[in-house]
């Protein structure tokens, strides 16, 4: 048990860090023990392919432990995935199933839960929106305790980074797509980081600057 617990570890922070090593090791069924690390495995590829902007296989990914609009008892992997999940729908035209997901996830009552699942909630709420509204973006990060997961932290910066850079907010835009970068660096999460730095780049040009392109 201990092994596997390092292992699904171990496995996490290699999605984060583009560090695939363990994915073959992992049989598609087996023992109890191993069947309980498929959905560790399928977390860390939903978050290798987010971090390299595969947005169609980290869909898919993901619905294989929290298909679209359930919220599956007893997996905590799907309860984790939710802002992943949501972004993988978005990004792939599909927003119905992303709000229909967060419909899900507030029906369950994830945001009593745990200050993470509330701050998760929240962006998930703010990514799937139909409208231009920041509120949910601003209230993720004011979550008492949310700073204690610092990836989660980082993903809401940069999705409200780049929300705000969609609304033409250009200078809120580009403080925290830089509060976004910094902290996936930080934790060395190389593609995430990768990811957001070409929108605070975007971000950083002046209105004259991108006009005389």
């Amino acid at each position: 048990m201990i092994n596997c617990i390092w292992w699904a570890a171990r496995e996490l922070l290699g999605g984060l860090r583009r560090d695939e090593w363990g994915y073959a090791r992992v049989p598609a069924s087996g023992p109890d023990e191993v069947d309980g690390l498929q959905p560790y495995a399928a977390h860390a590829r939903t978050l290798a392919a987010l971090g390299r902007g595969a947005f169609e296989e980290a869909y898919r990914r993901a619905t294989t432990v929290a298909p679209r609009g359930v919220v599956p008892a007893f997996v905590p992997q799907a309860l984790w995935l939710l802002m992943d999940l949501t972004e993988a729908a978005v990004r792939t035209g599909r927003r119905s199933e992303a709000q229909a997901h967060v419909a899900a996830a507030r029906k369950a009552g994830l945001d009593a839960i745990s200050p993470r699942l509330k701050t998760l909630l929240l962006a998930s709420t703010g990514l799937s929106a139909d409208s231009g509204e920041s509120t949910w973006f601003e209230q993720a990060p004011a979550v008492p305790e949310a700073e204690r997961w610092p990836f989660d932290m980082a993903g809401v910066q940069l999705y409200y980074g780049e929300h705000l850079r969609r609304v033409k907010a250009t200078t809120e835009a580009r403080l925290h797509l830089a509060a976004a970068v910094d902290a996936f660096q930080r934790l060395g999460a190389d593609p995430w980081a990768g990811r957001a730095a070409p929108a605070s780049s975007t971000s950083r040009r002046s209105p004259r600057t991108r006009a005389s392109r």
